[in-house]
């Protein structure tokens, strides 16, 4: 899944390179010029990342003669896009019988082929939105049980009442197992999460171990010394407030 998300928008920004290209090529071939020319007037406008492939396709145009239609297939052999490769196919096709009305069609296409971007781009916003929303939910639930593994000796001595009511006891000795297994378990859940989703495991798998032992330790170094009675009063409003 994070692999598919990484490949749509490495896709998306070829795709959108190749079109800027073409937008170019485009406007050449509908004022008339030849495609060559066209081709060439193209690659002397665009700067971006295919620049240098176009200038070395432009620069065998001149050095070796050669034609509009090889230069397009050694442009499509330099692109992974399987829609791009389409395009440039169509492209030599029409260019051969009229290539006015080929950048006119060339500029349907490529309109068409904007929207269908936005549309992507859209999607993959919405799935980065929901892999913030997800992990905000792992860190705000990890760091819950970090601090209610710091409550947990409290919470004993409510339930067993083992002191004497309203008389003051040093604050319980914390217990660090259940916060590392608190920690491995959850970073273990996040994992799961994140191999059924497109987030990437290595930006999740530390939000537990982080959160919980940040919360288990801010509240073990804030929580004073208590009575029986206010450790039942703290658990049952926790408990409440669940």
């Amino acid at each position: 899944m994070v692999a598919l998300k990484e490949e749509m928008e490495e896709k998306v920004e070829e795709l959108q390179e190749v079109l800027v290209f073409l937008s170019l090529l485009s406007d050449g071939l509908k004022s008339g010029l030849s495609p060559e020319e066209a081709f060439r007037k193209a690659t002397l406008s665009y700067k971006g990342p295919l620049e240098g492939t176009v200038t070395r396709i432009k620069d065998k145009m001149l050095t070796q003669t050669l034609p509009f239609s090889k230069a397009i297939k050694m442009l499509a052999k330099n692109v992974e896009s399987v829609r791009i490769k389409v395009i440039l196919q169509m492209l030599n096709l029409a260019v051969r019988k009229d290539s006015k009305r080929a950048g006119e069609m060339l500029e349907e296409v490529i309109q068409e082929e904007m929207e269908e971007i936005k549309t992507v781009r859209e999607r993959i916003r919405q799935l980065k939105a929901q892999e913030l929303k997800v992990k905000i939910l792992v860190a705000s639930a990890s760091g819950v049980q970090g601090a209610l593994a710091a409550l947990l000796p409290y919470l004993k001595l409510a339930l067993t009442g083992l002191a004497t009511l309203g008389a003051y006891l040093p604050a319980p000795e914390q217990s660090w197992p259940i916060a590392a297994v608190l920690s491995i378990s959850n970073t273990l859940a996040a994992y799961l999460i994140a191999r059924s989703t497109t987030i990437n495991p290595r930006s999740i798998t530390l939000i537990p171990p982080v959160a919980i032992m940040a919360a288990f330790l801010l509240a073990s170094t804030f929580l004073p010394p208590i009575t029986s009675m206010q450790a039942s009063t703290v658990i049952q409003l926790l408990l409440e407030s669940l």
